[in-house]
């Protein structure tokens, strides 16, 4: 007879990495969030940029106020204008608006000739600087909706356009005769639209990132489900699998000559075949859910080679089983014993016991006996 101890664990089942299917819902919801998120971001953008025209424009009628435009009359629109004291003193009003205007960058006015043409009388930059516009200066990229002011009289805001000097967007005010009604001049301020559009993206900031917030959120909330139903899966998986490896591991030791039995790793009995029924003649009834395995051994309770070994408890070997219990010569990390039952059937019987060296977790413990 021969006992043999051999290890079985939770079936491993092979995969790679599952990819999550999106879920419609998924992208109906983040559309939504980023639909809303977008819309009110624009619409902060867009009040913002309102408002910002509306501040100009207002600045700019409160500007012009204190200005008298009737001294345009005087100019001439050439370099002679550079000596005319209506001139100097236009040139000085200019430079103080462009002061007290934060976010101003040219102040000037405009005139128009009989042909057509857009030039400066007066702007806000110092002499020989790199913006400066002499008087007289033609404005040759000025745009259609400038030359309609020169014609509609309507004050308004034009822009972003881009000239030789960058991209702006203007405050704009007809000067009209209070006599005659006609157009003699345009009066500006340009902000520099750089940072007309930085003013207005970080006010859509605010909603921007509690939109990006909220979808990192629902995101981080969609993978952790995502990840919980992975795990439950394989969970479930991993189960199933142990219990049809356990149900093929039942029928094959209720079906095996052998005798045979099954530990956990708590030393409690899982399985107790009919061969060992007979050959003990302990029901497996009375065994399973116990740990009174040695009764088929000994006629007093104490631990089998198995319950030894599963525990670790290598320094009590000796004492038990002496010379008999040594490693094994034929397999590496195991041990191995030959000893006579006497108490054992009626005149005691000798088995070979083969014990594999195990580290696991979730241990079975399967005993054959051959006899």
């Amino acid at each position: 007879m021969q006992v043999y101890i051999i290890p079985r664990g939770i079936s491993y089942i092979p995969g790679g990495i599952m990819i999550s299917r999106i879920d419609l819902r998924v992208i109906i919801i983040l559309a939504v969030i980023i639909g809303i998120g977008g819309c009110v971001t624009l619409a902060f953008m867009y009040h913002k940029d309102a408002q910002l025209r509306e501040q100009i424009l207002t600045e700019t009628r409160l500007a012009a106020a204190g200005i008298d435009f009737d001294t345009i009359r005087t100019f001439d629109g050439s370099d002679a204008d550079l000596t005319n004291p209506a001139y100097i003193s236009m040139k000085e009003k200019m430079v103080s608006i462009k002061a007290a205007e934060p976010l101003s960058r040219f102040v000037y006015i405009m005139g128009q000739r009989d042909d057509g043409g857009v030039f400066f009388y007066v702007d806000s930059e110092p002499p020989g600087s790199e913006g400066y516009s002499p008087p007289g200066q033609d404005y040759t990229e000025v745009s259609d909706q400038v030359r309609e002011l020169f014609t509609t009289g309507k004050t308004g805001i034009v822009g972003p356009t881009t000239d030789r000097w960058g991209t702006w967007i203007s405050g704009l005010l007809p000067i009209q005769d209070p006599k005659t009604g006609t157009i003699i001049g345009v009066f500006g301020i340009d902000i520099d639209a750089g940072n007309w559009t930085a003013i207005t993206l970080y006010t859509g900031l605010p909603p921007l990132v509690g939109t990006l917030l909220i979808v990192a959120i629902f995101l981080s909330f969609i993978t952790i489900n995502r990840r919980k139903d992975e795990e439950n899966r394989k969970l479930a998986i991993s189960e199933q699998a142990l219990r049809e490896s356990e149900s093929r591991l039942s029928a094959i030791l209720q079906s095996s000559p052998a005798f045979q039995f099954v530990i956990d790793h708590n030393h409690t009995v899982i399985s107790w075949n009919r061969a060992l029924e007979k050959f003990s003649g302990i029901p497996a009834s009375e065994m399973i859910g116990t740990k009174n395995h040695w009764k088929a051994f000994f006629p007093t309770e104490r631990p089998l080679l198995v319950d030894v070994l599963l525990d670790r408890n290598y320094k009590v070997l000796n004492e038990l089983y002496g010379d008999s219990c040594h490693p094994s010569d034929l397999v590496d990390g195991a041990y191995e014993m030959t000893r006579f039952y006497p108490e054992m059937k009626e005149n005691g019987i000798w088995l070979y016991i083969l014990r594999p060296h195990i580290k696991m977790t979730r241990e079975r413990y399967l005993v054959l006996l051959r006899h």
